[in-house]
């Protein structure tokens, strides 16, 4: 937010000035005493001065918070569409893939612990799985726009933006597990905006 803060006026600063604080001289005991002087002519004009500065000097740039709101929503939508690329590209390539060249290639230097973990990694409930990658999904969505349910709509996009890119990246359409992903975050997306619903309706 822009707040213009225009020049004080000089009048303002002379409470501050040193004819405010008079030496009297003590004739009786011969000796100087430093006595500060309250002068109420100087103390009404200030007062008036710093209302003048109060209502004049801060001002709401409305122009200026849409822009930065613009410019928000675009950092949300771009940030969201990046790790969606990058997650769906990781879920595509899968371990499914690897797993295979792995088995086919060199089957004799991985032990069956790696290999039966490298299943587990993308089966259905696996790291890989549409769960739990939905599930990140969601989470990233949630952080990188504060928990703002009214950010929804531009998140939605960011990650259709993500997902087209990733097949891009793939080269052609991604495999089952990363559609089947794309429906789950997007039913976690209504969810999510049907929860925000329901608690705008009880507060009311």
């Amino acid at each position: 937010m822009d707040l213009k803060i225009n020049p004080i006026n000089k009048d303002a600063l002379k409470v501050y000035s040193n004819k405010d604080v008079k030496i009297k001289e003590n004739k009786a005991k011969d000796i100087l005493t430093n006595e500060v002087v309250y002068d109420k002519t100087d103390n009404v004009k200030n007062e008036s001065t710093y209302a003048k500065i109060g209502k004049n000097n801060y001002k709401i740039d409305v122009n200026e918070i849409k822009r930065m709101q613009v410019e928000l929503d675009s950092h949300i939508i771009k940030s969201f569409k990046l790790f969606t690329e990058d997650i769906m590209t990781s879920q595509g390539m899968g371990l499914k893939d690897a797993l295979e060249y792995i088995m086919k290639n060199h089957s004799d230097k991985i032990s069956n612990e790696q290999i039966e973990q490298a299943k587990e990694d993308v089966s259905e409930d696996g790291y890989f799985g549409v769960e739990q990658t939905s599930e990140r999904i969601l989470k990233f969505a949630k952080a990188v726009s504060g928990g703002d349910p009214s950010k929804i709509e531009i998140l939605k996009q960011g990650f259709k933006d993500g997902f087209e890119a990733a097949k891009k990246a793939w080269g052609d359409e991604l495999p089952d597990i990363s559609k089947k992903t794309y429906d789950a975050v997007m039913e976690k997306f209504d969810d999510w905006e049907n929860e925000a619903n329901s608690s705008d309706e009880s507060t009311n």
